[in-house]
């Protein structure tokens, strides 16, 4: 399910909240006029690719391993599929054990913390979109 958050200063995000609107309303109440941007919570692991994270682990390794071995080329290669597979598990790994102490945002929206208008609930944001 989606959480929202908002901020007064378009830097740092507060509250896990279920509705935009929601957030909306304790930012106004932080923001002593001015603007409130509202946004969607992104979990850190949104922000992983597989293939990326293969990669990595794969460079990383061969970077430990040259401390050890001399050789002119990449003493570990992996094929972009076979690091892609192995991103796929160690994210999965990530999923179910690690504990993400931050959140990005996404889906930002501003709006001014005076204003009496509401934003639309997000069942109507998503029929507008159709």
């Amino acid at each position: 399910m989606t959480k929202y958050a908002y901020s007064v200063d378009q830097e740092v995000y507060y509250g896990e909240f279920d509705s935009r609107q929601d957030a909306l309303a304790a930012g106004k109440d932080c923001a002593e006029g001015g603007v409130v941007w509202t946004a969607e919570i992104k979990q850190g692991i949104e922000y992983l690719d597989a293939q990326s994270v293969g990669a990595a682990i794969v460079e990383m390794l061969d970077e430990q391993l040259s401390d050890d071995i001399r050789a002119d080329d990449a003493i570990l290669e992996l094929r972009a599929d076979l690091c892609e597979k192995l991103g796929k598990q160690v994210l999965s790994f990530l999923r179910i054990n690690a504990e993400w102490n931050a959140w990005g945002v996404k889906n930002v929206h501003e709006a001014e913390a005076d204003d009496e208008d509401e934003l639309p609930s997000d069942a109507e944001r998503k029929e507008s979109a159709k």
